[in-house]
């Protein structure tokens, strides 16, 4: 395992905008909670170690969920 030596450190402060909608369903005591989230980034974000890159956000990110309850 090779260690991660940082040369220059670079941070940049991160403003995004974050909508989410969830809407629980109820089957008896059992609970499914899905879920719908968007995250919307100013622009492309990039991280690149060694000069190679490693990481790529787009300005536009979706994202799922699904959890699951039980009412005692």
């Amino acid at each position: 395992m090779r260690d991660l030596v940082v040369r220059t450190a670079t941070t940049l402060p991160l403003v995004f905008l974050n909508a989410e909608l969830a809407r629980p369903v109820r089957f008896g005591h059992v609970w499914l909670l899905p879920a719908v989230d968007l995250r919307l980034f100013p622009a492309r974000r990039e991280v690149n170690v060694d000069a190679e890159r490693r990481l790529v956000l787009p300005p536009l990110c979706p994202a799922l969920f699904l959890g699951a309850g039980y009412e005692i």
